[in-house]
């Protein structure tokens, strides 16, 4: 896998590398790749009992960079939109919230999987906008791409105005 690094990126990563508390004190926009961590996720069966519209996928995970070192907690809740049909999971629309040390990003996003109650890592891509966020990442646009794999890989590609 080829890994896209900006300037923004690098000192990123110089930045991680440096924290004491493996938090990024300097994040800065642009593209970069992390990992995902340890994750607490649940679902809420809604009634009625079963899938249906209504049910959410709820939690947060940590994410990582290449030393294993904590960079950024994202939180998520998703709720079931429509079910599985003979040609498509069950769709989910879906909030995302990333915590950095020195920021947020808000994203959104719309998803499919094949079973709305697992919770294991055999969840396909998934591409969340970015809609804005707070401090170094203020006015806030691009993308968080989810790469599947266990772990999975977050993709940032940030533009901050």
């Amino acid at each position: 896998m080829i890994t896209r690094i900006t300037a923004a990126g690098l000192a990123c990563a110089f930045a991680v590398a440096a924290s004491a508390t493996g938090f990024a004190a300097d994040t800065k926009c642009g593209s970069f790749s992390l990992r995902g961590g340890e994750k607490v996720i649940d679902v809420v069966d809604n009634p009625p009992k079963g899938p249906s519209p209504g049910d959410v996928r709820a939690g947060n995970r940590q994410l990582i960079d290449d030393g294993g070192d904590g960079v950024a907690v994202v939180h998520f809740s998703a709720t079931l939109t429509a079910l599985p049909t003979a040609t498509s999971g069950s769709t989910f629309a879906s909030q995302y919230f990333v915590k950095f040390a020195d920021g947020w990003i808000a994203t959104s996003s719309v998803y499919e999987l094949a079973d709305a109650k697992d919770t294991s890592q055999r969840a396909g891509d998934a591409v969340l906008l970015v809609s804005g966020g707070t401090g170094a990442f203020e006015n806030a646009t691009g993308t968080v791409e989810i790469k599947a794999g266990d772990p999975p890989t977050y993709v940032f590609d940030l533009t901050c105005e």
